[in-house]
């Protein structure tokens, strides 16, 4: 038998959790106290009365009766199920008390620096360095694999999910966190199969420990220590879409249109209000000042955030705007609205409000830079209301947050409660529209499904146009062009990265054989980023189709938003004709 000891670069980091542990009452538990608190009550009678199955009534007779809410009394012939004294006065409130118990812990995690995936401390036990430099001088059959040169700090959300049990729920953070500290953890490679994984390690994580296991070469002592270079693998995130409502007036269209629900939302809002724009103008920050003052006077607390990253001049408007602002800024309740002056490394363009409860949200993402936008442009975004794409929304702020070195800064912490408390209450699951978060690579994952899928017509609208842009979105539509009755058209404002206008005309001639359509806008100024296809299906996003594709390394730097809806995507090609010829 081979044995061989792959020892993985690891980050190891602790934190301290507020968290309540239990499961809430349900409202089939209720109801059973309901029953038995109205009438004493055999199980035969009792299940024949709920219509349940035997095994959830009597799990929740058992934590009825743990709490001291029902009890067993002997009535003869049977044994019956009454209430107690507590437990008939809780069977007239609207909601039975919680059965939580608040608790406070320090919890320690491993994230592996290959595939970036988080794990409890005793799932993937770590080893200092000078551990290994002894098993390396023991020649205990060690390999390690190279620690990628940029640093992996996992992601916020699966942190939460691993870290807790289905029992425990995520309340908030206690002080803060520790310096990320490079570890090592020790794999075993028995025979070609690798030992004592925690199941939900990726198979990029387990590919390149086999790889390392099939590198190592027996030495005599004395030799220099084995190592084989791997780099950062992530997973590529996938589509999560989720059934939900959606109708045309949800989106949003026009620079008219982004004005009046900017303002609006500024209006509504009562608790919280989050703008997130790639850049921002202190002349229009200060438009906008009065209204948002208003909000401050309501107890709002507002957040600013912006993405513009350091030219390589070195000079960064967006950051200079946002210090600016910083200091101009007196008054009472001043404290509640935060400029963060270092950028979140984003382009995207996301507006979030409260409607009147504290976490029950909006939510705009689009095209439009609400803190730098004068509303003259053909912009476009899509507003929703729904639990489960609201939570996922926070969990990528919580991601954008956070710094550098990993750790979680204020606001990134009160992003991740605010995506853990909305996901403990979500709402809408119904609904004959889906919907899924878009970031990253999955923008190109869409391209090619437009590619593939369009069965009528394709639709790609973009606000600049680079030479970047030739090799996925053209080609593929070429692609789609050349199946036998498809229409493609693609739209752009403005050519950028050194393309020049003769360059775009070409490339226009260029494909006018291949059946795509490429026409410039120059009126109405064309900012918006969508992408649709046949009748149903529209992309709303922050990402240049035709420009750069988003960097691997920075999947966060655009966002959008899918839609699957009836109709959806002809609305839209309705109204962006209306625009050209209006």
């Amino acid at each position: 038998m081979t044995t061989v000891r792959v020892a993985v670069p690891v980050l190891q980091g602790t934190k301290k959790f507020v968290f309540d542990k239990g499961r809430p009452w349900t409202i089939i538990e209720h109801s059973i106290l309901a029953s038995i608190a109205l009438e004493s009550q055999n199980f035969t009678e009792l299940q024949k009365r709920a219509n349940l199955p035997r095994r959830v009534l009597v799990e929740a007779i058992v934590r009825l009766m743990r709490v001291g809410w029902v009890e067993l009394v002997d009535v003869g012939s049977t044994m019956n199920f009454q209430t107690t004294p507590s437990g008939a006065a809780a069977a007239t409130l609207r909601e039975l008390p919680s059965p939580l118990t608040r608790h406070k812990q320090r919890r320690s995690f491993v994230i592996d620096q290959i595939s970036g995936t988080v794990f409890r401390r005793r799932q993937l036990p770590f080893h200092h360095e000078y551990h290994i430099q002894d098993l390396e001088k023991r020649d205990a059959n060690i390999i390690r694999v190279s620690r990628p040169e940029r640093e992996n700090v996992g992601d916020a959300t699966s942190l939460l999910h691993v870290l807790f049990e289905e029992d425990e729920q995520f309340v908030a953070f206690d002080g803060g966190g520790e310096r990320l500290m490079e570890r090592w953890a020790l794999v075993i490679v028995r025979d070609g199969i690798v030992d004592g994984l925690p199941s939900h390690a990726s198979e990029e994580l387990k590919e390149a420990i086999l790889q390392a296991a099939r590198s190592y070469e027996h030495r005599p002592n004395g030799q220099q220590p084995q190592t084989v270079t791997a780099r950062f693998q992530a997973k590529p995130p996938r589509l999560d879409a989720v059934s939900c409502r959606f109708t045309s007036s949800d989106l949003v269209i026009g620079g008219a249109e982004h004005q009046r629900v900017f303002m609006d939302s500024i209006k509504k809002a009562r608790h919280r209000i989050i703008i997130h724009s790639t850049f921002i103008s202190e002349d229009h920050f200060k438009n906008v000042l009065p209204s948002l003052r208003i909000a401050l006077d309501r107890g709002v607390m507002i957040d600013i955030l912006w993405g513009q990253e350091t030219d390589v001049s070195g000079s960064n408007p967006s950051r200079q705007a946002a210090l600016n602002i910083r200091k101009a800024m007196t008054g009472n309740n001043i404290d509640r609205i935060r400029v963060h002056t270092s950028s979140t490394h984003s382009h995207s363009k996301m507006l979030i409000s409260d409607t009147g409860h504290p976490n029950d949200f909006i939510c705009y993402i689009g095209s439009c830079n609400w803190l730098s936008s004068s509303f003259q442009s053909f912009e476009t975004s899509a507003s929703f209301r729904n639990g489960a794409l609201i939570s996922d929304v926070f969990s990528k702020l919580a991601e954008l947050c956070r710094s550098p070195s990993g750790h979680f800064s204020r606001l990134s912490e009160e992003y991740m409660m605010l995506a853990a408390t909305i996901s403990k209450n979500r709402s809408e699951h119904s609904g004959s529209s889906r919907m899924a978060l878009v970031y990253g690579p999955m923008h190109n994952d869409l391209i090619l499904q437009a590619r593939d899928d369009v069965q009528k017509e394709a639709f790609v609208c973009s606000h600049r146009m680079s030479p970047a842009s030739g090799p996925l979105v053209l080609s593929a539509m070429v692609a789609a062009a050349a199946q036998r009755d498809r229409l493609i058209k693609i739209y752009y404002g403005r050519t950028s990265g050194g393309m020049s206008s003769e360059e775009a005309s070409a490339l226009i001639r260029d494909d006018l054989g291949t059946g795509v359509n490429v026409q410039p806008i120059f009126d109405p100024r064309l900012h918006a980023k969508v992408l649709a296809w046949d009748d149903d299906n529209l992309v709303i996003s922050s990402q240049n189709w035709l420009s750069a594709d988003p960097p691997p390394d920075k999947p966060l730097s655009e966002m959008g938003i899918f839609i699957n809806s009836k109709g959806i995507a002809k609305y839209f090609r309705e109204r962006f004709q209306m625009s050209l010829r209006s």
